[in-house]
């Protein structure tokens, strides 16, 4: 049954961008990822599917196709490589951590530009539902962690939930959301 819904992928890809990709399942606990080869995973099932009606499941899914999608649309995957070439792997995790989390905000910005219907309400139901899922900020025991947690939040509603831990995180949010903000419609 999941496979069928992974050629269905395909098939919304290749009418939307006129190009081909290959859908696979993800490996937990990832909800979905997608390269510069066109291959898009997506997760089959997750513990933020748990509580969520089969309807809901699928359209969970269909949403996480399309977020992958965007990322083929709109990414530029050669900046990547060019930075992984450029940067140690310790600072490409940041750069790359960092990078995602503008270009999520981005891409799901500019999704009404190509996309209408079911895939756009699925990509909005997905973004709410990961949102729900998300950690209090209070319960992650890192600065860092609770900062970028922090920053996907507000890329993902706007809203952050909870409270920081740590005092100098309210001063860095502060300075990050108005740049962060600026970035958006510059990246595409």
């Amino acid at each position: 049954m999941f496979e069928k819904e992974l050629r269905n992928f395909e098939h919304i890809f290749r009418g939307i961008t006129g190009k081909r990709c290959v859908c696979f399942p993800e490996t937990p606990p990832e909800l979905g990822h997608t390269d510069e080869n066109a291959h898009i995973y997506v997760a089959e099932n997750h513990e933020y599917y748990k509580g969520l009606s089969i309807a809901e499941q699928k359209m969970f899914r269909l949403g996480i196709f399309t977020h992958e999608m965007l990322h083929q649309i709109f990414s530029n995957f050669s900046l990547l490589q060019r930075m992984a070439e450029k940067l140690d792997e310790k600072e490409y995790r940041v750069f790359a951590e960092c990078n995602n989390l503008v270009e999520d905000a981005s891409i799901e910005f500019m999704a009404s530009n190509v996309i209408k219907g079911k895939l756009l309400k699925a990509l909005q139901f997905s973004i709410q539902t990961i949102y729900l899922n998300t950690p209090e900020l209070q319960e992650i025991p890192s600065p860092y962690q609770q900062f970028i947690c922090a920053l996907v939040q507000f890329g993902d509603m706007g809203i952050l939930k909870g409270d920081f831990t740590f005092p100098e995180l309210y001063i860095n949010i502060n300075i990050s959301v108005p740049g962060f903000c600026k970035l958006l419609p510059m990246l595409y």
